[in-house]
C-alpha cells in the first residue's frame, strides 16, 4: 500500500495548486491547512494519520484539484490509499459494519428499502423484484430518507409514464458499496459488488437507472476497476430523460418558464463522468431562464456531502454548502436542480429555506 502511495505522489513537482483550488482546504484553520499538503512530506502525514485517524477525511473526493494538475496527480485516490491506513476512525468502520451486517448505511432492516411506495402512496405501482428490461437502483439515502422518497416517487412516475418494463430489487438491494470504498475498506467494497451485480443479472436486467450521483459512478466506473463488469447498460436518470426526449417519446411543459433555475453539478456527474450537457439540454425544455453560477460544468464547486466528509466533519460540511448556495443567489436563482441525493440534503441545509433545491427527477415529473 505504502509503495502504491508513492507512485502516485512522486510525480508531484510542488506547485500547490492542489492546494490553492480545494474547496475544502480555505475553510480549514492553518494548522490543518498545512497538514493538506501532503505530497511535501507523505512519510510525515502517515504519522500524523496514526495520532489522528480522521486526517484523510478532510477531502470530499470532489477531483477539482486533478483539473488543475499539470501531471494530473489522482489526489483523491491519495486520499482513499490514505484511509487504509486510518481505518480506526469510529465513523467510517461504524458504517462499513452496518452495511455488511444490514446492507445498507443506516443499519435498517433492509426490507424497509420498500416502505417509501406505500409512503408515496404508489401501492400496486412499483414492480419489486420481478424481472424486466431496466432496473431502478435507488440507494440506501433515496430508499431511507424522507425527503429523498420525493425522488423516487418521481422517478417511479416518469418509469410508468413512458410505459418501461421496470422493477426495483428491493430488499435484494444493497448499498452500492461507495462508502466502503471511501473508507479505505476494499476487499468489502469488492464483495458488495458482486452481490449487487449478481442480484440485478438473476432478474435478467437490461439496463439499470439511477437518480443517485455516487451509486451510478460506481456501478459505471469503479466495480469494473476493481475486478467486477456489469453485464447490463449503466444509465444516470438524466441520460435516460435525455434519451427519450431526444427519441420523441417525452413531451414536458415549461410551466416554470419564467422562473430562474440554476444547476449544481455534482461532482460525480461532471467531473468523474462528464455528464454536463445533458442536464442542461432537459433544463432548457422546462425554463427560459437557465443561469449559470460562476463555477459550473467539470469547474462547479463541490457541495460539500461528499466523500464522507459530512459524515466525519459536519461543520465543515456546513459551510461548504452555505457557500455554494450564495453563488446560487449570486445568480438571481428560484430553484437550484440537481442530481444527488447528497447534493440536495446539503444544500438544502446551506439554503435554510432561502432558495428551493430540486432534483431534477422532480421537476421533470412536475411537468407531464
Amino acid at each position: 500500500m505504502y509503495n502504491d502511495l508513492i507512485k502516485e505522489v512522486d510525480p508531484c513537482i510542488r506547485c500547490g495548486n492542489c492546494f490553492m483550488i480545494c474547496p475544502v482546504v480555505d475553510l480549514l484553520p492553518p494548522s490543518l491547512k498545512a497538514l493538506n499538503l501532503l505530497p511535501l512530506n507523505l512519510s510525515r502525514y502517515i504519522d500524523f494519520i496514526k495520532l489522528s485517524p480522521d486526517l484523510p477525511y478532510y477531502c470530499t473526493q470532489c477531483g477539482e484539484c486533478v483539473l488543475y494538475c499539470p501531471l494530473s496527480i489522482m489526489t483523491p485516490r491519495v486520499f482513499l490509499l490514505l484511509r487504509e491506513f486510518s481505518k480506526g476512525q469510529a465513523l467510517p468502520s461504524k458504517i462499513r459494519d452496518a452495511i455488511l451486517n444490514t446492507g445498507n448505511i443506516y443499519g435498517m432492516p433492509n426490507e424497509m428499502r420498500v416502505d417509501w411506495v406505500t409512503y408515496a402512496g404508489l401501492s400496486g405501482k412499483v414492480p419489486v423484484g420481478v424481472k424486466a428490461d431496466v432496473a431502478y437502483f435507488l440507494g440506501c439515502m433515496t430508499s431511507f430518507r424522507a425527503r429523498l422518497q420525493k425522488v423516487a416517487k418521481a422517478c417511479a412516475i416518469l418509469l410508468n409514464k413512458v410505459g418501461e418494463s421496470w422493477t426495483i430489487l428491493g430488499p435484494e438491494e444493497h448499498c452500492c458499496g461507495l462508502p466502503l470504498l471511501f473508507a479505505g475498506y476494499v476487499d468489502a467494497f469488492k464483495e458488495i459488488a458482486n452481490r449487487n451485480v449478481g442480484a440485478l443479472e438473476h432478474l435478467g436486467i437490461e439496463e439499470v437507472v439511477f437518480t443517485c450521483a455516487g451509486c451510478y459512478r460506481v456501478f459505471k466506473y469503479e466495480y469494473e476497476r476493481r475486478g467486477v463488469k456489469p453485464p447490463f447498460k449503466v444509465l444516470h436518470v438524466i441520460e435516460y430523460i435525455a434519451d427519450l426526449m431526444k427519441e420523441g417519446k417525452l413531451r414536458l411543459r415549461r410551466g416554470k418558464s419564467k422562473l430562474n433555475i440554476t444547476w449544481h453539478d455534482p461532482c460525480e456527474l461532471s467531473r468523474y463522468c462528464g455528464l454536463v450537457d445533458e442536464p442542461r439540454f432537459i433544463l432548457k425544455a422546462l425554463t427560459d431562464n437557465l443561469v449559470e453560477m460562476s463555477d459550473s460544468r467539470e469547474w462547479s464547486k463541490c457541495c460539500g456531502g461528499g466523500g464522507l466528509l459530512r459524515a466525519v466533519h459536519t461543520e465543515l460540511s456546513s459551510s461548504m454548502a452555505k457557500r455554494r448556495v450564495e453563488q446560487a443567489l449570486e445568480v438571481h436563482a428560484d430553484i437550484i436542480a440537481t442530481a444527488c441525493p447528497s447534493c440536495i440534503l446539503t444544500l438544502e441545509e446551506g439554503a435554510k429555506g432561502i432558495i428551493k433545491v430540486k432534483d431534477i427527477v422532480e421537476l421533470v415529473a412536475e411537468a407531464f
